[in-house]
């Protein structure tokens, strides 16, 4: 007799096709999530350290915090101030300083070879070192860096105003026009400077430190920003960018994560006062 030859037939092999294509269709997301939540942790860790630093840097610093940047005059534009000065205090590890989702763009980057033309008379007096590219706002004048993944709450609750961490930071080279105590073009006294670490009534309610929305304007600046515009020049709103919540380091040193209801919630009194050292709403925003 003959003997059949052993083998699938088309519409077995179809059939199996189909069952892995599916299989891995079903799987895909679960392993994004899963490789997104292992990214979380990782960011997660990097913010604790900076809390760590943060509290080093208050240690030494007369328990002052480091203040988000410095207007020099007489260069393009700010220069921040909080990431370098606590950069050192956990061994100089800029990694830290970027979170594990965020493309390479956001990287710490230096010049090869040159030097920033503002580092002379600007960035190494906040602890920039001589190759690195000067991290900025949204100046275009010289190679100004804006990409970074992690913000800091100068402000408080609104644009200058005094409640949060230190806008501006004292300097022996400040420009008189933002020193303490100066009068800006409305008429309001400069007290956005670096705050003692007593001024915060509880820190382990305070934002200190949270996710950039990452659009390169002013990522390294964090302000809830109840009344403007999503997506504006002046939008500094935490970013959402871990499944919808955002990573938040408050002044004691702890990080957790929080929703958008949680964290600029602007008719929430309760989430406006997160937001300002003496832990109260001082404007009513509409939701």
């Amino acid at each position: 007799m003959n003997q059949r030859a052993k083998g699938f037939t088309l519409i077995e092999l179809l059939v199996v096709s189909s069952i892995i294509a599916l299989l891995i269709g079903i799987l895909l997301p679960a392993l994004g999530k899963a490789r997104e939540a292992g990214r979380a942790v990782v960011c997660l860790s990097g913010m604790r350290q900076m809390g760590t630093g943060l509290v080093t840097y208050s240690a030494e610093n007369k328990s002052y915090y480091p203040g988000e940047h410095w207007e020099p005059g007489n260069t393009a534009g700010s220069v921040y101030t909080w990431q370098t000065r606590i950069r050192n205090l956990f061994g100089g590890n800029e990694s830290v300083f970027r979170c594990a989702s965020a493309p390479s763009d956001f990287k710490w980057m230096v010049r090869e070879g040159t030097v920033d033309p503002r580092w002379e008379k600007t960035s190494q007096y906040v602890g920039y070192k001589e190759h690195e590219v000067t991290q900025s706002g949204v100046n275009p004048a010289g190679e100004v860096r804006k990409y970074f993944t992690y913000a800091y709450n100068g402000w408080g609750e609104q644009e200058f105003s005094k409640y949060g961490l230190g806008g501006h930071i004292r300097h022996p080279k400040e420009f008189l026009a933002n020193a303490p105590g100066a009068m800006d073009d409305a008429g309001n006294k400069n007290d956005a400077i670096e705050p003692p670490e007593s001024s915060v009534l509880f820190p382990g309610e305070m934002v200190t430190i949270a996710d950039s929305d990452r659009n390169a304007s002013w990522d390294l600046s964090l302000a809830p920003h109840f009344n403007v515009a999503i997506n504006s020049l002046i939008d500094q709103r935490p970013g959402f960018v871990h499944t919808g919540q955002t990573q938040v380091l408050f002044s004691d040193g702890h990080a957790s994560r929080r929703s958008r209801r949680d964290i600029i919630d602007g008719a929430n009194p309760a989430v406006v006062a997160i937001w300002n050292r003496d832990r109260k709403a001082h404007k009513t925003y509409k939701p």
